[in-house]
Protein backbone atom coordinates (compact mmCIF):
# COMPACT_ATOMS: atom_id res chain seq x y z
CA UNK A 1 0.00 0.00 0.00
CA UNK A 2 1.65 3.36 -0.80
CA UNK A 3 1.62 6.17 1.72
CA UNK A 4 -1.26 8.23 -0.03
CA UNK A 5 -3.56 5.34 0.58
CA UNK A 6 -3.17 4.88 4.29
CA UNK A 7 -3.23 9.06 4.57
CA UNK A 8 -6.71 8.40 3.13
CA UNK A 9 -7.32 5.15 5.16
CA UNK A 10 -6.63 6.86 8.56
CA UNK A 11 -8.48 10.16 7.14
CA UNK A 12 -11.45 7.90 6.40
CA UNK A 13 -11.47 6.18 9.93
CA UNK A 14 -10.96 9.37 12.14
CA UNK A 15 -13.84 10.95 10.38
CA UNK A 16 -16.04 7.56 11.02
CA UNK A 17 -14.83 8.34 14.63
CA UNK A 18 -16.27 11.63 14.65
CA UNK A 19 -19.18 10.23 13.36
CA UNK A 20 -19.87 7.91 16.09
CA UNK A 21 -19.12 10.41 18.74
CA UNK A 22 -20.94 12.93 17.83
CA UNK A 23 -23.96 10.12 17.44
CA UNK A 24 -23.34 9.01 20.81
CA UNK A 25 -23.55 13.12 21.98
CA UNK A 26 -26.42 13.43 24.59
CA UNK A 27 -28.34 16.26 24.00
CA UNK A 28 -28.08 17.89 27.52
CA UNK A 29 -24.92 17.91 29.71
CA UNK A 30 -22.48 16.25 27.82
CA UNK A 31 -19.65 15.24 29.50
CA UNK A 32 -16.14 16.81 29.40
CA UNK A 33 -13.93 13.86 28.39
CA UNK A 34 -16.52 14.14 24.93
CA UNK A 35 -15.74 17.47 24.44
CA UNK A 36 -11.79 16.76 24.85
CA UNK A 37 -12.06 13.22 22.67
CA UNK A 38 -14.02 15.16 19.69
CA UNK A 39 -11.17 18.31 20.00
CA UNK A 40 -8.32 15.67 19.92
CA UNK A 41 -10.00 14.03 16.62
CA UNK A 42 -10.58 16.91 14.72
CA UNK A 43 -6.88 18.16 15.66
CA UNK A 44 -6.11 14.69 14.46
CA UNK A 45 -8.01 15.03 11.07
CA UNK A 46 -6.75 18.56 10.27
CA UNK A 47 -3.46 17.28 10.51
CA UNK A 48 -3.83 14.65 8.63
CA UNK A 49 -5.56 16.76 5.59
CA UNK A 50 -2.19 18.74 6.04
CA UNK A 51 -0.35 16.13 5.54
CA UNK A 52 -2.24 14.59 2.72
CA UNK A 53 -1.35 16.95 -0.58
CA UNK A 54 -3.55 18.54 -3.53
CA UNK A 55 -4.85 17.42 -5.94
CA UNK A 56 -3.57 18.62 -9.61
CA UNK A 57 -6.06 18.83 -12.50
CA UNK A 58 -4.11 19.16 -15.63
CA UNK A 59 -6.56 20.54 -18.73
CA UNK A 60 -6.03 21.08 -21.89
CA UNK A 61 -4.66 24.36 -22.99
CA UNK A 62 -5.38 25.34 -26.72
CA UNK A 63 -4.39 28.85 -26.35
CA UNK A 64 -1.84 29.14 -24.12
CA UNK A 65 -1.62 32.64 -24.21
CA UNK A 66 -5.02 33.66 -23.64
CA UNK A 67 -4.77 31.33 -20.53
CA UNK A 68 -1.94 32.78 -19.33
CA UNK A 69 -4.10 36.29 -19.75
CA UNK A 70 -6.74 34.92 -18.09
CA UNK A 71 -4.41 33.40 -14.76
CA UNK A 72 -2.71 37.33 -14.39
CA UNK A 73 -6.48 39.03 -14.52
CA UNK A 74 -7.94 35.97 -12.04
CA UNK A 75 -5.10 36.36 -9.78
CA UNK A 76 -4.72 40.42 -10.17
CA UNK A 77 -8.53 40.80 -9.33
CA UNK A 78 -8.51 37.74 -6.41
CA UNK A 79 -5.37 39.91 -4.96
CA UNK A 80 -7.08 43.57 -5.58
CA UNK A 81 -10.15 41.76 -3.79
CA UNK A 82 -8.68 40.50 -0.77
CA UNK A 83 -6.89 43.62 -0.27
CA UNK A 84 -9.99 45.96 -0.35
CA UNK A 85 -12.05 43.35 0.63
CA UNK A 86 -14.40 43.10 -1.87
CA UNK A 87 -15.20 39.34 -3.33
CA UNK A 88 -13.79 38.92 -7.09
CA UNK A 89 -16.59 39.48 -9.54
CA UNK A 90 -14.53 38.07 -12.76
Amino acid sequence: MNKQSDIDKQINEVKKSIDDLKNRWPFHSPKPAMFQKLEELEEELAHLLKKKPPYLILLPVTNLSAYVNFVKTFVTGALTGINTGQLYSG
